[in-house]
């Protein structure tokens, strides 16, 4: 996320956001909050998002969410609704790698039960 290409007023605001967002996202209690990841989630896995830098990403993806995030949380600013996408592209990224690891595991796991096999 380091492609970011905000001013660094608005990457400031985005940190701060960021910060008080990420207590909130842990907190599974906000239904508001939780209807806007779901959102969020959906459009992050159109396959248009796969190819896009992460200001277009934001952009693009801030786009097709505003109206209904911005009803959802009355109190939401374009600074907040851009670190819910950032905080849940991280996400998304974290679980790829976490699922990457996982399928290494298993292969190298099946290579080694059969040069085990081929041993005995």
């Amino acid at each position: 996320m380091n492609d970011l290409t905000y001013s660094a007023l608005e990457k400031a605001l985005i940190a701060r956001e960021w910060r008080l967002y990420r207590t909130l996202a842990l907190g599974a209690g906000n239904e508001a909050i939780n209807r806007v990841r779901s959102r969020i989630r959906t459009e992050l896995k159109k396959p248009s998002s796969l190819s896009l830098d992460s200001t277009p990403l934001t952009d693009r993806v801030i786009a097709a969410i505003w109206s209904f995030a911005k009803t959802t949380i009355s109190d939401l600013t374009p600074s907040r609704a851009r670190a819910m996408i950032i905080y849940e592209v991280m996400g998304l990224m974290t679980r790829q790698e976490m699922y990457k690891k996982r399928i290494r595991n298993l292969r190298t796991r099946s290579h080694e039960k059969l040069a085990i096999r081929k041993v005995a």
